[in-house]
């Protein structure tokens, strides 16, 4: 069937946003990939007029066609996808919900991860996606390559946020060279692969292990990148352990204390009940608690005084408490 406009927009019509709908009209425009530029044109001018639903179903079959594009080495969709995806994209994300822009987020987080889009491209996208954050209040950038690379970056994870986007940044880099090396080897290395004259196959090696040397620097580059990451990462850890023993300690006894002061609250409702004159209670309640102050902070600790002399109980017999079962404490 040949192509024409009305044909696509009776595709684009019929899309919806499950993956049956998107692989099927993704793999219609594959095959019309002559006409790529103008598809590509015409998905734009529908991103534009779309509802706020169908913008991200959009997105999710742009996502399709370059993707496809890129596994099949057939390049006429990148193409012709470089010079709009950017504006459309914005067009895309402004006056969406959060939810759709969070899933966009996501698929433009796999463009970057995959390098989808040659570099520039990227930055241009993900540019437009925060200056709409940024113009929204109190709507932090999402985008822009690191978790760490917005200005609001916890105190806790200051001392990682530059190695954090060190790493991303040799990532980045190092995944051309990687591709490269690796397809070419797979290329010369195919039993396939047609062996040339011997000048022109030393040739080749020659350019591969350059390509090969040079994917073994990026990666190495990526490593050292990472293992500096891990290394704060692991300080950061070992701090928040050490606050979560302290906090833990603590917890435990603020448990110890408000068992000790409800023990002492029916200690002193029963001696109320009883008929105690106020001067045996005031001798209840002067009776030390059994518990030490060290895990909440406080300066002082019954511990650390002398050893106090072992007293009578003056705790009257137990005796029914003043608070009636099943009220709250």
């Amino acid at each position: 069937m040949a192509f024409t406009d009305d044909g696509f927009r009776a595709k684009i019509s019929s899309l919806n946003e499950s993956q049956d709908s998107i692989a099927g009209v993704g793999a219609w425009i594959l095959f019309h990939r002559r006409f790529a530029d103008r598809i590509a044109q015409l998905w734009m001018q529908r991103v534009k007029e779309s509802t706020p639903s169908k913008k991200l179903t959009l997105i999710y079959l742009a996502n399709e066609i370059v993707q496809q594009s890129r596994n099949r080495k057939k390049e006429e969709f990148l193409k012709a996808f470089d010079p709009i995806i950017a504006e459309a994209t914005t067009a895309a994300y402004k006056g969406t919900s959060s939810d759709a822009q969070n899933k966009m987020r996501r698929v433009i987080d796999v463009w970057r991860q995959r390098s989808v889009f040659r570099q520039n491209i990227q930055e241009d996208i993900e540019k437009g996606i925060n200056e709409i954050d940024r113009a929204r209040s109190g709507r932090k950038p999402a985008l822009g390559g690191s978790l760490f690379a917005s200005s609001a970056v916890p105190p806790e994870l200051a001392p990682v946020a530059p190695t954090a986007t060190a790493l991303q940044k040799a990532d980045s880099l190092a995944k051309p060279a990687i591709t490269t090396a690796t397809q070419e080897y797979e290329k010369l290395t195919s039993p396939a692969y047609a062996i040339p004259s011997p000048p022109m196959h030393a040739a080749g090696l020659a350019a591969l292990v350059k390509k090969i040397a040079t994917a073994e620097g990026a990666t190495a580059g990526v490593i050292k990148a990472r293992k500096e990451l891990i290394a704060g990462l692991e300080a950061i850890l070992h701090a928040n352990k050490t606050k979560l023993a302290t906090e833990e300690a603590q917890l435990s006894a603020f448990a110890a204390r408000k068992d000790a002061i409800e023990k002492r609250k029916g200690e002193v409702e029963n001696a109320i009940l009883k008929g105690l004159s106020p001067e045996e209670t005031n001798k209840i309640s002067a009776i030390p608690l059994p518990i030490s102050d060290h895990a909440v902070g406080s300066s002082w600790n019954a511990q650390d005084g002398p050893e106090r002399p072992d007293i009578e109980e003056l705790t009257p017999p137990p005796m029914e408490s003043f608070t009636p079962v099943g009220s709250p404490q």
